[in-house]
């Protein structure tokens, strides 16, 4: 067991040399249960951790341009920049949706924007909503997102499946929906 600690450690030195240690890290992670400041999930095998603004969890199997999850958290009186209002602690689960549709059909990157379905949903403990919208990005490549949305008293947390609408949307929505499962904001 200690030669193995022992060639693991090597080769980790090796590749910090390069540059690579990250990607291994990742890799490991990825194998199991992901935590950061209170929340935690089983991340879906196969898919890799990418950069994205803003955002606590980033996840992609085919590139982020073509499909990804995102896990976001923002203050509960958090002030939307398009539609200028805020989010309130006390706000339902609907009035929250509502808002951050407004948002979005504001929003021009989000061309021929257009809500398929908005719906309570809960997450973990606490009640949520869901939009799941179509639109054609500043491309005109249709895209489907699912955005699962949950106001506590201190956080507005945004968990978004959002894929290019043909083939990648189907092929991930099975495993964000499990990923969605096992999402804890404690």
């Amino acid at each position: 067991m200690k030669v193995n600690r022992f060639f693991i450690m090597a080769g980790m030195m090796a590749l910090s040399v390069t540059g690579c240690t990250h990607l291994i890290m990742a890799r490991q992670q990825e194998a199991g249960r992901w935590s950061r400041g209170g929340i935690s999930a089983v991340l879906p095998p196969d898919w890799d951790k990418t950069a994205f603004p803003r955002s606590i969890l980033c996840l992609s199997r085919t590139g982020e341009k073509l499909q990804r999850i995102v896990l976001q958290r923002k203050s509960s009186n958090y002030k939307f920049p398009r539609a200028k209002r805020r989010l309130s602690a006390d706000m339902l689960p609907q009035e929250a949706a509502q808002l951050v549709i407004d948002n979005l059909s504001l929003n021009r990157k989000l061309g021929h924007f257009n809500v398929v379905r908005n719906k309570p949903y809960p997450v973990s403990k606490d009640h949520g909503f869901l939009i799941e919208y179509t639109y054609r990005d500043e491309h005109f490549v249709p895209r489907r997102s699912l955005l699962i949305g949950v106001l506590n008293d201190r956080y507005y947390y945004e968990i978004k499946y959002q894929a290019v609408d043909q083939f990648y949307y189907q092929d991930g929505i099975g495993e964000f929906m499990t990923f969605l499962k096992t999402v804890n904001l404690s």
